[in-house]
């Protein structure tokens, strides 16, 4: 990873190059997220992009147009997407096309700041504006050979940043004509977008009176500037579940039909039927109440499902000994607090027991005999205590409640200790879990003030989800807790959360692959306690391609 230098070394390095405030600001942000001059654009990484997607839709005729207009001339354009994704190209030469993949300017790199410095693309996205950036203005040395100008697209609806349109040419044949026929193209571009929309509401209202006139389910279709809604999904969702259901349009995949099943902030359980509209961004849902299902347990008649709160429920009934699987902070310990229900309850904190040694060891398990038994972070126990308290339980058997963070395969005596356990109960990380988020900070707000009449908006909803959280639940707590010390009524806006939480740092347009890679890096990074050397060794990658993927995925730093 290369070395990110110290701020006098960036005041050195742009001292006396007369940048405008723009650059110089663009070359500071670059420069501290790791981007060095002699970076190598070509091994940028590369995601998967939409090709029908309203962008490129809107702007195809019109890079067609750019392309025949610029015919064998050294210009070439590069279309990107509001996260500087690359989009598609055009280029007036064969040559100009090899120039572009020598420079990473190929479908589906990710051009941002953090990954190919100071341009006419990712500084665009950055600031929202036009700006030029020529020869030396560029912070990579691949890119001073270019004189390059960039336009925002806008969404004429929403009005937020839709992508970007550049055109660049060689240093030295820049013409000053081309800002104009930029401006022109961008405005054509966005026109189309409007034209599109507007046909792709209609498409929206026509799909949503054929699914309300099958049958009265709850339907609810999603769209990026209005939401419709029959009577009977009015009245089964909150405005907290809206954020749910944005968090699930952006996962549905772009054909098809798909279910899953969803809990609403009420508590309600719904198995969801969604699919996109045209392959658009809008999408529809149409949904029902999950029935309880009814399984005998050990002779008995119980409503269970396949949650951890119903297993742990069962558990509980039947004071059966379970083990808690979970990350830092998902609410391990709490959740083997909740089997106890009122029963004695002794917790060993495993990391801190140091070498009790048999003596010990009996003595805890007599002093707490007839309830609870928690050992917390099982993991951490010793081997040499795990197996003494493996034979004392063999002679005094216990209720046990186990914790440990998730690992691969637990081996020996902590295995044994595992083994134990009739129940095992996996608490998914909250990053995992965004669409229950409203459901989550509802219950956290009546725990931490009773008293409290306050609603997190939607919004607020979202800017939270977007964000990672390595701290999981309990760090979740800590934000609610920060919010209701200053508010205690009222709607709870972004403007209310902790800065850090009010934009996240996690992508929320990730592919299905891509979030996959990212909590597979979190996993490995959990498993080796942040440790990058072992985690890339485990994940099967070079420690440069593990520190690229961490910056690209939004991976929280875990060190």
């Amino acid at each position: 990873m290369p070395t990110v230098p110290s701020r006098g070394e960036i005041d050195r390095l742009l001292d006396g190059r007369g940048f405008t405030a723009d650059i110089e600001d663009s070359w500071r942000r670059s420069l501290r997220a790791g981007v060095m001059p002699g970076a190598d654009l070509s091994r940028l990484t590369v995601a998967e992009i939409d090709r029908q997607s309203r962008l490129a839709i809107a702007a195809k005729p019109v890079l067609d147009q750019l392309a025949l207009d610029f015919e064998g001339t050294t210009y070439c354009m590069a279309l990107a997407d509001h996260q500087a994704r690359v989009i598609e190209r055009r280029f007036g030469a064969v040559r100009v096309g090899d120039a572009m993949d020598r420079v990473g300017i190929v479908p589906g790199a990710v051009y941002d700041e953090e990954a190919s410095g100071t341009n006419s693309i990712a500084t665009v996205v950055t600031l929202g504006r036009p700006l030029s950036v020529t020869g030396d203005e560029h912070l990579v040395q691949a890119l001073r050979g270019y004189a390059c100008v960039g336009h925002p697209i806008m969404n004429p609806i929403t009005r937020q940043l839709e992508g970007v349109l550049d055109i660049s040419c060689a240093v030295g044949e820049a013409n000053p004509l081309v800002r104009p026929l930029l401006v022109r193209s961008v405005r054509s571009i966005e026109e189309r977008l409007l034209e599109g929309a507007c046909r792709a509401d209609q498409r929206m209202l026509e799909v949503y009176r054929a699914a309300t006139s099958h049958r009265p389910r709850p339907v609810l279709v999603l769209g990026d500037t209005a939401v419709l809604a029959n009577p009977s999904a009015m009245e089964l969702l909150d405005a907290s579940d809206h954020a749910a259901f944005h968090a699930l349009a952006t996962d549905t995949p772009l054909s098809g039909r798909h279910v899953c099943t969803l809990t609403l902030a009420s508590g309600t359980a719904v198995r969801v039927e969604m699919e996109r509209i045209d392959n658009t961004g809008r999408v529809l849902f149409e949904f029902d109440r999950v029935k309880e299902r009814r399984l005998t347990v050990s002779g008995r008649t119980s409503h269970r499902d396949e949650s951890p709160q119903d297993r742990l429920a069962a558990a509980r009934a039947q004071r059966t000994s379970v083990v808690i699987i979970g990350e830092t902070g998902a609410g391990r310990t709490a959740t083997a607090l909740e089997l106890a229900a009122g029963a004695p309850v002794q917790v060993i904190e495993c990391g801190e027991v140091g070498n009790l040694g048999r003596a010990g060891w009996a003595q805890l398990i007599e002093a707490g005999a007839g309830g609870l038994l928690v050992l917390d972070d099982l993991q951490l126990l010793p081997p040499s205590q795990a197996k003494i308290l493996h034979q004392l339980l063999d002679e005094k058997p216990r209720w046990l409640a186990i914790t440990s963070v998730p690992v691969d395969a637990p081996a020996g005596e902590h295995a044994a200790l595992m083994a134990r356990c009739e129940t095992r109960i996996e608490l998914p990380p909250l990053r995992t879990r965004t669409t229950e988020l409203g459901r989550l900070l509802r219950d956290l707000t009546r725990r931490v003030a009773p008293d409290a009449v306050v609603r997190f908006t939607p919004k607020a909803i979202e800017a939270l989800a977007s964000n990672p959280w390595p701290g999981n639940l309990k760090e979740l707590s800590s934000v609610v807790r920060t919010v209701l010390a200053h508010r205690s009524t009222g709607d709870i806006t972004p403007q209310d959360l902790p800065s850090q939480y009010r934009r996240g740092t996690r992508s929320k347009n990730l592919t299905t692959v891509q979030q996959l890679e990212h909590d597979a890096i979190i996993g490995a990074l959990t498993a080796c306690r942040g440790n990058k050397v072992q985690a890339a060794e485990r994940l099967g990658m070079s420690r440069s391609t593990l520190y690229r993927r961490i910056r690209t995925l939004g991976v929280p730093d875990q060190d």
